[in-house]
């Protein structure tokens, strides 16, 4: 068992979490894969730990993007928050953009997923119908009554905002 799945097996304090990829940065590669295969059903943590560590486009896991977006409907909830949270510190090129808007579309779809995964899933449909107006259509469908009633109440007043905010 390696280092890192060893520590990611055992709770451990929110502060030690964020900086054991600061102290040990030797283990981000290792971090990489465990959040791209959980195969120790620790990805999770993996993934929130790259969260916290990783720069902005982080030339680290630019080669990872594609994997991420690929694995990104077969991990649960929380999982998929972290992915999404990682994947939007990134620069996707075209292709990306479209692979992960399908993907975000299902996730903001499917109304017992956490409202938390649904939401960045949205902010991440809004930011590409910014950038490509064309789209907004589409988000004007997904902003249905049956979509916005089941999120969580916090979330819920989060996101009318957000669409007042937008004049939508």
């Amino acid at each position: 068992m390696s280092q890192l799945i060893a520590f990611l097996k055992v709770r451990h304090g929110i502060e030690k979490m964020k900086c054991y990829l600061t102290d040990h940065p030797e283990q981000f590669d290792e971090a990489l894969r465990v959040a791209l295969e959980d195969t120790e059903n620790v990805g999770w943590n993996a993934s929130w730990m790259l969260w916290h560590s990783m720069k902005k486009n982080d030339p680290r896991i630019l080669p990872h993007v594609d994997d991420f977006i690929a694995s990104l409907l077969n991990r649960q909830s929380g999982f998929q928050r972290e992915i999404l949270k990682i994947l939007l510190k990134m620069e996707l090129d075209e292709n990306q953009e479209g692979l992960l808007f399908d993907r975000c579309i299902t996730l903001w779809k499917s109304i017992h997923k956490q409202s938390s995964v649904r939401m960045i899933s949205f902010q991440y449909l809004i930011a590409m119908s910014k950038k490509y107006p064309e789209l907004s259509p589409e988000i004007d469908f997904l902003t249905q009554k049956q979509y916005i009633d089941p999120l969580s109440p916090g979330i819920k007043r989060s996101l009318l905002k957000m669409l007042r905010d937008m004049g939508v």
